[in-house]
């Protein structure tokens, strides 16, 4: 989870909160998506605005998504039926 652009290693507006998990589907038409929803949660204050994908400890890629306020403590859910990457 990232406050801005995360940059080509990943580090730019990273939230501190452990990464979550996630598991992709076969690709079908272009895409592939999350096999099960993922949370994270999320203590702090901030805005969302980007998700960053990670290999262990190597950067694979972001996505931008419409940004979200949490102002309050909560869990954070990326849902499988909507997160998807186009490959």
């Amino acid at each position: 989870m990232h406050t801005d652009e995360p940059g080509v290693d990943g580090t730019v507006g990273e939230i501190d909160v452990p990464r979550g998990v996630v598991v992709f589907s076969a690709a079908s038409g272009g895409r592939i998506y999350l096999t099960d929803n993922v949370s994270m949660s999320i203590t702090d204050p901030v805005t969302i605005t980007h998700v960053g994908y990670w290999n262990g400890a190597t950067f694979v890629l972001s996505q931008p998504i419409t940004a979200q306020d949490v102002t309050t403590p909560s869990n954070f859910v990326l849902q499988a039926t909507t997160t998807y990457i186009e490959i």
